[in-house]
């Protein structure tokens, strides 16, 4: 039996990330859902944990900047995660509740942008965290259902950060920056949790 990767779902009205239970029947994690879905982010939760968050499309605020004005998760930060096509994706990095994302607050980086609320946040580069943190990448990039294979579909991310940063392009803007992981924080496994 394959692992299946967690994905969350945002509820606007209720201010609230839910995990999605996928079912042995179905395909994937929202079969069965009516309505298009788009990835607003990520969010950080247990375990050391990344898990990519969707939200209803109809109820989402595009922002000035990264993601959406709408969501009033706490933010932990900005993630770049490298693209199929060469270029490099920013997504906000969300918490269910304060304290959730701690584990990737302390990794340091040197680089920075700013979030869905247009303040200065953190960016971590997804090859540079340690591997006890697991990243899950979202297996509907561009939105559920996908579009159609004949459009060139092009996800909100790259949209406001055209044209995408390759990561060696992202590193080369400060050339004296090093990229250091201090990890102070403990990741855990408490199986009575699950």
């Amino acid at each position: 039996m394959t692992m299946q990767v967690p994905l969350w779902l945002y509820f606007p009205q209720k201010n609230q990330a839910l995990q999605v239970i996928q079912l042995p029947t179905d395909n994937h994690a929202l079969d069965g859902f009516n309505g298009r879905y788009v990835l607003v982010g990520y969010l950080a939760h247990s375990h050391c944990q990344i898990s990519p968050l969707y939200g209803p499309e109809y109820e989402m605020v595009p922002s000035n900047s990264l993601g959406f004005s709408n969501i009033n998760l706490p933010i932990v930060g900005i993630l770049a995660v490298p693209q199929g096509s060469g270029g490099t994706g920013f997504h906000t990095v969300y918490e269910r509740q304060l304290n959730d994302g701690d584990f990737l607050r302390v990794v340091a980086t040197d680089f920075c942008r700013p979030d869905a609320s247009g303040h200065p946040s953190q960016v971590w580069l997804l090859h540079a965290l340690d591997p006890v943190i697991q990243f899950h990448e979202a297996p509907f990039p561009y939105g559920f259902p996908p579009p159609p294979i004949e459009a060139a579909p092009i996800p909100h991310a790259l949209q406001l950060f055209s044209p995408a940063l390759i990561e060696q392009e992202l590193a080369s803007l400060i050339p004296s920056a090093t990229q250091s992981v201090d990890f102070e924080y403990s990741c855990y496994t408490d199986d009575s949790l699950m």
